[in-house]
């Protein structure tokens, strides 16, 4: 290490020691201190009542005992003090707190008091003092306090109760002592107490039925109208904030019989969602909710659930509903061909329900056309022959009454007789649509009468037989011609019998003519 660096050291060092030993001799030189502190330092307490105040002792640069003691300024007797602990072993920088009991005379006068308070150490002899000033009064002060709100936690909808306490801290009995409950500035509770002693407690109990949700204030006043001379009407109020919470009741749907798909739940017009079993909600208390569900439940064109109990109307407590909804199905009822036949029956039916279809048996399309019922069928299947029938409905269906086209067949003939085969397809005159008709028509003789009797001839149809299908309505005429082979003789011989009269009758007017023609050329000659 070289001179310059052992120099430096040195020199550190001695600065070091130098600043170490101004501070012990400060330390050491510093005079040892007292501090005292009374909260509060001013007290106003009523003749023969008790008061207390605190007092704070702090000793500074000492490790020394300290005694408290008092002396009576002012108090002429009327006013004792009592300082407890009244001494205490304290280190440098510690403090302890006395408690001052203060105690009025109970025939005290009215007035100002102070008293000195004292402290010294018995080791180093520092004193200090302070001092607390007491007023006497003999006026009437009530306190209001306590005030409760039970339960702590209210409901809404739900009963509170309120209690206070009302104190007389004044000398002598208070009578007619008015009360106020108010909870948010409104009034719910009057009360008058009837006397209250000094120094005694009163408990006054106010209830309400009728809290809303939120955050309250209750306040409690003694002599609202201030009718009682106080000294002090500051603590004649005192209030507390308390949060009210909303109460619930609860709505519950069980919904059965909902196979498949669900129903819509409406609450008060807004859709809440939707549910085939159970579903519940919680409402505020002092709500009125309107329930609604669907009262259909469309699965698919022929299937559907529905409820005869879809709406709950003004619902302001728990409540349980039970909803069931049963399987309603299509029955569609038509006929064939092209549904000319219209038939009652189709909508929607409860599963199980009893209905009866009844198809008209004949349905008239015009004069010569009609339908006529066949069968019911559904699908493939055959279900009857008769045109009513009873039906227990047990699945959607498409049921169907079945026609035939029956036309009018007409057969016209002057002469001759019509004879046809039997057809179970034919009802008269008239035949189902696609029927074979057969027939024959019989060749007769038919006469004719004259001057000279009764001369037969024969008449033939030009067709004596027929066949064809029938497909449409049929008028069918048969035309006759006269059989001249068999009879030019008795035709030749009527035409005589017929003809000689006539010739005969002639010959004689013509004679007859020629003979008057002769006799006036006679007389024409016979007058010349």
């Amino acid at each position: 290490m070289s001179n310059r660096e052992v120099s430096c050291v040195a020199l550190i060092v001695t600065i070091l020691f130098s600043m170490f030993s101004t501070l012990s001799l400060a330390a050491a030189s510093a005079e040892p201190s007292i501090e005292l502190r009374v909260n509060p330092s001013y007290i106003s307490i009523r003749a023969g009542n008790n008061r207390t105040a605190s007092l704070d002792v702090v000793i500074e640069n000492a490790n020394d005992t300290v005694v408290l003691s008092y002396s009576n300024v002012t108090s002429y007797g009327n006013v004792a003090l009592e300082i407890i602990p009244s001494n205490a072993s304290l280190r440098a920088g510690e403090n302890f707190t006395s408690v001052i009991e203060i105690v009025s005379n109970a025939v005290a006068r009215e007035g100002n008091y102070s008293f000195e308070i004292s402290a010294f150490t018995l080791t180093s002899g520092v004193t200090n003092s302070t001092f607390l000033n007491v007023t006497i009064t003999t006026a009437t002060d009530l306190i209001a306090s306590g005030l409760t709100v039970y339960p702590p936690s209210p409901q809404e909808g739900k009963e509170v109760t309120f209690d206070a306490l009302v104190g007389d801290d004044g000398p002598t009995t208070v009578s007619n002592i008015e009360t106020e409950f108010l909870l948010d500035t409104h009034n719910i509770e009057n009360y008058t107490i009837p006397s209250i002693s000094s120094g005694q407690t009163v408990s006054v109990t106010a209830i309400w039925n009728h809290v809303t949700k939120g955050n309250h204030t209750i306040s409690f006043v003694v002599d609202p109208n201030d009718l009682i001379e106080e000294t002090n009407k500051l603590n004649n109020l005192i209030q507390k904030v308390f949060a009210v919470n909303a109460t619930y009741f609860t709505v519950n749907i069980q919904i059965d019989g909902l196979e498949q798909g669900n129903t819509s739940i409406y609450v008060n017009g807004t859709f809440e969602g939707s549910s085939a079993g159970i579903w519940s909600k919680d409402f505020e208390i002092g709500q009125t909710v309107t329930i609604r569900l669907d009262q259909n439940v469309s699965i698919s064109q022929s299937v559907s659930y529905s409820t005869m109990d879809d709406y709950w109307p003004d619902i302001s407590g728990p409540t349980v509903i039970d909803v069931h909804y049963f399987p309603v199905y299509r029955i569609a009822v038509g006929s064939i061909p092209g549904n000319i036949v219209k038939i009652p029956g189709s909508g929607w039916y409860p599963a199980g329900n009893e209905l009866t279809l009844a198809a008209p048996p004949i349905q008239s399309v015009s004069n010569d056309t009609e339908l006529r019922f066949d069968n019911w069928e559904s699908g493939e299947q055959l279900l009857s022959a008769y045109n009513i029938i009873p039906l227990t409905v047990t699945e959607p269906a498409n049921i169907t009454a079945v026609y035939s086209y029956y036309y009018d067949l007409s057969i016209v003939s002057p002469y001759g007789n019509i004879s046809l085969q039997p057809n179970e397809n034919c009802d008269g005159n008239w035949c189902k649509n696609g029927s074979d008709v057969v027939g024959r028509l019989s060749t007769i003789e038919h006469g004719a009468e004259g001057m000279l009797g009764q001369m037969g001839f024969k008449v033939a149809p030009n067709e004596t037989s027929f066949e064809f299908i029938i497909t449409h309505p049929v008028k069918l005429v048969f035309r006759w011609d006269i059989n001249l082979v068999d009879s030019i003789i008795p035709i030749t011989l009527i035409a005589i019998a017929l003809l000689t009269p006539v010739i005969g009758f002639v010959l004689w007017l013509l004679k007859r003519r020629k003979h008057e023609t002769k006799n006036q050329d006679f007389r024409d000659l016979e007058g010349d």
